[in-house]
């Protein structure tokens, strides 16, 4: 191999290196959102629609996994749906990419504000109460 494509590879390497944790705990977080979105459409579905037991439950979860709802825009169906209707239930933030810190605070604030990756889950189910 000549020098040239060593140094190729070592940028290239040194790319996904640099931004392999930032894809992880994006994917993370993705996950989480779509476990959290099953888990409520589920729960407002046996209960029909955002009770005070869902809501209770659903907060559980949310604490339980991590997740901040100030830091998400969470809209569900409110009040009592009863079959055939639908409950929905959906979630989104935005994640920081957090790679650019190596070079620095400033670089990190400033590249931070313009590299945002959306984050967002919603899932819709019927209700079981009749």
């Amino acid at each position: 191999m000549q020098t040239p494509e060593k140094l190729l590879w070592i940028m290239v390497f040194s790319f996904f290196t640099l931004f392999v944790p930032d894809m992880i705990t994006y994917a993370n977080w993705q996950w989480k959102a779509h476990e959290l979105t099953d888990f409520a459409v589920e729960t407002m579905s046996e209960s029909g629609g955002m009770t005070a037991q869902a809501e209770e439950d659903i907060s559980k979860k949310m604490a339980a996994m991590g997740i901040d709802p100030a830091d998400w825009s969470i809209s569900y169906s409110n009040g009592i749906v009863k079959a055939p209707g639908t409950v929905s239930f959906s979630l989104s933030s935005n994640y920081r990419v957090k790679a650019f810190g190596v070079f620095g605070k400033s670089m990190q604030e400033s590249m931070s504000e313009s590299t945002r990756l959306s984050l967002g889950a919603s899932s819709i189910k019927s209700s079981e109460i009749h």
